[in-house]
C-alpha cells in the first residue's frame, strides 16, 4: 500500500455531504490536490471531504499499492481515503489507500478492533456491502482506511474484508529504536532484513509503510517503503485532519502524525483562532506546498468539530530547554541525557539546522511522547534566563532525587508533582535556575493557563 498523505476528517462527519449532484455545488477553483475520505458518489461525481464536488468521469484510479491496479469508478465507496489531482476543476487522476490491514478481533462493547497492536475505533466508520463487525469470525484479515490517531490508535473511515488468498500484514507508523535491520512501529518490533524492497537508507523518525508476516508482536517485513510527500513546489491543497500536536506559540502543527502545517501571520480562519487549537480537534487546511520546508503553508482554516475535542490523541507533550547535541547516526537529539527523534515534520526555527546545533549554547525543544519515545516537532534557539519552563514528567532517579528532564531540584519543590495526585502526570512547571551548580534548579512551580 503506498500512502499518499491522506489527511482525514472526522468520521462521523462524513453523513453531511448536501445536495452533491447539483453542479452548482461544484468548486470552480479547485485546489490542484485533494486528499480526505470519499462522502458520497453520484455518477461520475465524487464529493470529498463533506462539501467538494469534482467531476471524475475522464480520471485514471488506481489503488495505492505497489501493484498499481486500475479500478472502476463504481468501486469507490463513502469512507475510502483518496488523494485526488485537478485540473481545470476536473479529477485526472484519483489514487485509493487504506492504512492497515491485518487479521482483527472485535470488541463489541467497546466498538473497536485489534489490529496488529493497534485500535481501532470503528463507531460511525462505513462498512463494506454485507459485513457486519459483531458476526465477523476471529482473526478476519480487514483492510482499513482511516487515520492514525497515535502510534497505537487508528480512527476508521471504511471497513472490508480483505480477500487476498494469502494476505499479509501491512500498517504504516513512525521509526523509532532502529538498530541494525530491526526498529519500532508503536508495540510492533520490524524485522526487515530478509525485506525485499527495502529503502537503501531508513532512519529513526522516519514515516514507513510495512508489509510482511506478524507472529504476536514481531512482524517480518517483505517489504518497506519510506514514506514523503510527493507535491509539486506551490501545489495549491485541501487537506482534513486531526490535530496531533501544536507548537506553545500556535504558529506551527502536525496534522494525522504526517503533515506539518505553518500557521502565517495572514492565515484566516472560520470558527477557531490560533492559540484556542487543541490536539483532537478537526480541521480543513488550504494553502500552498512549500517545498524547501516540506510544510502547507496555510492560507484558511476552518473548524469542522465543535466544541472541546472527542477524538483522544493519546500522546503526552512535553517542553524543555538546554545545551542540545544532534546525532546523525541515530536521528536524534540529546539534551541532558534524554534522547529525541528528529522527523520530516521537525520545525527548525530561526535558521537553526541540525548540523550546526553544536553552536547554539542553549535551545528549546518541544513534541510529544509516543509508546515510550520522545518525537521532536519544534527545535528553536533561546537565551538561557533565570528560569526554565518545562513540561513533563517528574521522575525520581538513581540517586532518590526528584528530576524533570535531567534538572534536579536543590529544594522539594518537585516532589509534589511525583506524588498523589500528578504521579506519572505531565505537568507545566517554571523553575528557577540555581546558577554555578550545572542542572541544578529551585522554586519550581506549576504554570497556570492565562
Amino acid at each position: 500500500m503506498k500512502r499518499h498523505f491522506a489527511l482525514l476528517p472526522l468520521v462521523a462527519l462524513l453523513s453531511a455531504c448536501g445536495n452533491s449532484n447539483d453542479d452548482s455545488a461544484i468548486n470552480t477553483t479547485l485546489p490542484s490536490v485533494i486528499t480526505g475520505a470519499l462522502t458520497a458518489v453520484h455518477g461520475t461525481m465524487l464529493t470529498i471531504n463533506q462539501n467538494t464536488t469534482i467531476d471524475a468521469a475522464d480520471a485514471s484510479i488506481e489503488t495505492g499499492s505497489n501493484s498499481k491496479t486500475p479500478i472502476e469508478l463504481q468501486t469507490l465507496k463513502p469512507g475510502m481515503m483518496l488523494q485526488i489531482n485537478t485540473a481545470d476543476n476536473k479529477a485526472t487522476s484519483i489514487v485509493f489507500d487504506s492504512q492497515l490491514q491485518a487479521q482483527a478481533t472485535f470488541d463489541p462493547i467497546h466498538d473497536q478492533l485489534t489490529m496488529a497492536g493497534i485500535t481501532v475505533y470503528t463507531k460511525d466508520a462505513k462498512l463494506a456491502p454485507g459485513l457486519e463487525l459483531s458476526k465477523l469470525p476471529q482473526n478476519t484479515f480487514l483492510e482499513v482506511s482511516g487515520y492514525y490517531i497515535d502510534s497505537t490508535h487508528l480512527q476508521a473511515t471504511y471497513i472490508e474484508v480483505e480477500d487476498d488468498f494469502q494476505p499479509q500484514t501491512e500498517l504504516e507508523g513512525r521509526v523509532t529504536a532502529l538498530n541494525g535491520e530491526t526498529f519500532k512501529l508503536g508495540q510492533l518490533t520490524i524485522d526487515f532484513s530478509q525485506a525485499a524492497q527495502k529503502p537503501a537508507a531508513i532512519k529513526n523518525g522516519d514515516w514507513v509503510e510495512v508489509e510482511g508476516n506478524l507472529n504476536g508482536l514481531t512482524l517480518t517485513a517483505s517489504e518497506v517503503e519510506v514514506d514523503q510527500p510527493d507535491y509539486d513546489k506551490d501545489a495549491s491543497l485541501e487537506m482534513q485532519g486531526v490535530v496531533s500536536w501544536i507548537s506553545s506559540k500556535a504558529d506551527h502543527l502536525v496534522i494525522n502524525q504526517t503533515q506539518a502545517v505553518t500557521l502565517q501571520p495572514s492565515t484566516q480562519y472560520e470558527g477557531i483562532t490560533a492559540d484556542a487549537i487543541k490536539p483532537g480537534m478537526v480541521l480543513e487546511v488550504e494553502g500552498h506546498w512549500n517545498l524547501d520546508s516540506m510544510t502547507l503553508m496555510a492560507t484558511e482554516v476552518e473548524r469542522e468539530d465543535a466544541g472541546e475535542p472527542t477524538i483522544p490523541v493519546n500522546a503526552s507533550e512535553f517542553e524543555l530547554e538546554g545545551k542540545a547535541e544532534y546525532h546523525r547516526a541515530s536521528n536524534t537529539v540529546t539534551v541532558n541525557g534524554y534522547s529525541f527523534t528528529v522527523t520530516p515534520q521537525t520545525e527548525l526555527d530561526d535558521g537553526l539546522a541540525l548540523d550546526n546545533l553544536q553552536n547554539y549554547s542553549w535551545v528549546s525543544v518541544s513534541g510529544y511522547e509516543q509508546n515510550n519515545h520522545f518525537i521532536a516537532l519544534e527545535i528553536e534557539p533561546e537565551t538561557q534566563e533565570t528560569t526554565v519552563e518545562l513540561q513533563g514528567k517528574v521522575v525520581i532517579n538513581n540517586n532518590k532525587q526528584y528530576t524533570l528532564w535531567g534538572y534536579q531540584a536543590s529544594d522539594d519543590s518537585l516532589k509534589k508533582f511525583a506524588t498523589g495526585p500528578f504521579s506519572d502526570k505531565t505537568v507545566e512547571l517554571e523553575c528557577y535556575f540555581n546558577f554555578g551548580e550545572p542542572k541544578s534548579v529551585y522554586g519550581c512551580s506549576q504554570e497556570l493557563d492565562d
